[in-house]
């Protein structure tokens, strides 16, 4: 048996911000993303290839919390304690004031480490940063973070791209 390598914290929330980050936008190029089911379902996807070595990180795909009465998209857990809650959203410009509010939640109730809202538009700089500063006690402010995944491709590859995407969702 080969000793398994622990994963850190520090480690995770680096994947998310970068390598996560890399991964989403060449499934999203390469049409394995789609809706924001298939965001999901890449995001677990890479998750769970990064922990592997760690047996003690579990990943959920949409967890029911008792504390907050919400679904999380993901939520991460070191043994049992959760440390990361993800919320996904497909082709928005702004993060809404009910996501927001499900992972202020997460972030008080259930005590997490971080909180990610993971939006996938079109172009990065159509994403709209709302400051949430003042809405954000001065602890949670560094607690977090908006993950922008965005197509970003030229015109003349975007329509390439959009008539491709056209074979996967007319209504098959």
């Amino acid at each position: 048996m080969t000793a398994s390598k622990k994963v850190k914290l520090s480690e995770l929330e680096n994947f998310i911000q970068e390598e996560l980050k890399k991964k989403l936008k060449t499934d999203f190029r390469e049409l394995r993303i789609v809706r924001e089911a298939d965001v999901e379902c890449c995001t677990y996807y890479h998750l769970r290839r990064f922990l592997k070595s760690d047996t003690r990180w579990k990943v959920f795909a949409r967890r029911y919390s008792k504390k907050t009465k919400k679904y999380i998209d993901l939520l991460i857990f070191l043994r049992t304690e959760p440390k990361i809650a993800i919320e996904i959203k497909w082709r928005r410009k702004r993060i809404t004031e009910k996501d927001f509010e499900s992972l202020r939640e997460a972030l008080e109730k259930l005590g997490v480490n971080k909180c990610y809202y993971l939006v996938t538009p079109k172009d990065s700089e159509q994403y709209k940063y709302i400051d949430r500063s003042k809405d954000l006690k001065k602890f949670e402010k560094r607690l977090f973070h908006e993950v922008v995944v965005g197509l970003d491709l030229p015109p003349d590859e975007y329509k390439s791209w959009k008539d491709k995407l056209w074979d996967f969702t007319r209504g098959i």
